[in-house]
C-alpha cells in the first residue's frame, strides 16, 4: 500500500512539473487577480479642525493573497458634508493605494465616511477637533 502511494505521488508531481503552460512569479507578485478581497484604512478615526483645515486618509487595496490592486477607483461618500467635504473618488496607484484629501468646513458635529470598492466598504469616524474634546470623544 505505501508502495502505491509513493507511484501515486510521483505521477502527480511529474504531471504538475510539466505543465505546458507555468505560472509567471512576477504576475503572482503584483496582484493581478485584480478582485479587491481587502480594504485597509489609515487612520482608521481622524480628526479635522475648522474651515479650511486638511486632513489625509490613505486606502489600500489588497487581493485575496495581501498582494496591492493598481488602477481600481475608490469611492468616497461623507454623511454630514457640513463637517468636511472629501474628494468622491480616487484610483489607487502601483502599492494599491488611494490618497483622499478632508477639508473641514467649520461645523462642530461628528460625521462618517464611507469607502468603497467593488461591494467592499470601510467606515471611517470624522471628529471636528472642538467636538471631540467637549464630548467626550464617543457618541
Amino acid at each position: 500500500m505505501k508502495c502505491l502511494l509513493n507511484i501515486l505521488c510521483v505521477t502527480i508531481s511529474l504531471s504538475v512539473a510539466c505543465h505546458p503552460y507555468p505560472v509567471h512569479e512576477e504576475q503572482l507578485a503584483t496582484g493581478t487577480d485584480k478582485t479587491v478581497s481587502y480594504i485597509e484604512v489609515a487612520p482608521w478615526e481622524s480628526m479635522v479642525g475648522g474651515a479650511g483645515d486638511i486632513t489625509y486618509v490613505y486606502v489600500r487595496l489588497l487581493d485575496q493573497s495581501k498582494n496591492p490592486v493598481p488602477d481600481h477607483t475608490v469611492k468616497a461618500s461623507i454623511e454630514e458634508p457640513f463637517v468636511a467635504t472629501i474628494n468622491e473618488a480616487a484610483v489607487t496607484d502601483a502599492d494599491g493605494l488611494a490618497v483622499f484629501t478632508v477639508t473641514g468646513v467649520g461645523i462642530k458635529d461628528k460625521t462618517n465616511i464611507t469607502f468603497t470598492i467593488d461591494g467592499i466598504s470601510y467606515t471611517l469616524d470624522l471628529w471636528n477637533s472642538w467636538y471631540h474634546a467637549f464630548s467626550g470623544g464617543g457618541y
